[in-house]
This record gives structure tokens, C-alpha cells and sequence, in this order.
């Protein structure tokens, strides 16, 4: 699907989503570290990301300290698993908002 059309209008969605998020923090947690490194340059509001880490037990360690209002996740993670630390992280922080990112992979 081509979305390059869209681009003006997704661009102009950046209010919403800063309206959204208000003035929660948020934890990142991806097992790559160009996407992490790309979600961080990319965030709508740089300043509110006060973690960015590729393990399980970093991500955890931070959530317990910052109490953050958004978690960004992937499913796999360099260490630990992305849909434990989801269930972990609500654990720590009831009112948590989680976004977990799921992988597929195409078995050629």
C-alpha cells in the first residue's frame, strides 16, 4: 500500500497525538536499536522519552523508577520478551498506556 499521498495529512495528525499524550512520559523498549534509535529521533515530543532500552530488565528498572505514562514496546526484545514485559510493566504501573509492536516473520 502506497501512503505517500498521505504524508501531508499524517504529518498534520502530530497535534493529536501530542494532545494525546499530554505531558506523560514515556519508556521505549525495542530489541532493534535502529528502530529504537529511530523512535527516539522520531518521537512527537523528544523530551518526554525518559527511557530508551533493548532489554526486558533495563525497560522494567525504568518504568519502576519514572512511572511513565506510555510504554512503547516490541515483541522481541535482545533480552526477555516483549508480552512479559507488558504484563510485568502494568504490574509496576496500573495505569500504563502499552503499545505493543508485533513481528511477523515470512518463512521463505
Amino acid at each position: 500500500m502506497d501512503i505517500t499521498p498521505r504524508i501531508p495529512q499524517l504529518a498534520a495528525s502530530r497535534e493529536q497525538v501530542l494532545n494525546l499524550m499530554g505531558a506523560s512520559s514515556t519508556v521505549a523498549c525495542f530489541g532493534s536499536r535502529a528502530l529504537l534509535s529511530l523512535f527516539v529521533c522520531a518521537a512527537p515530543e523528544p523530551a518526554s522519552v525518559v527511557g530508551a532500552v533493548t532489554t526486558e530488565a533495563e525497560a522494567l528498572e525504568l518504568i519502576a523508577r519514572h512511572q511513565p505514562g506510555f510504554l512503547f514496546v516490541t515483541e522481541h526484545l535482545e533480552t526477555g520478551s516483549g508480552l512479559e514485559l507488558v504484563k510485568q510493566a502494568h504490574g509496576l504501573c496500573p495505569d500504563l498506556r502499552t503499545l505493543l509492536i508485533l513481528q511477523t516473520m515470512a518463512w521463505w
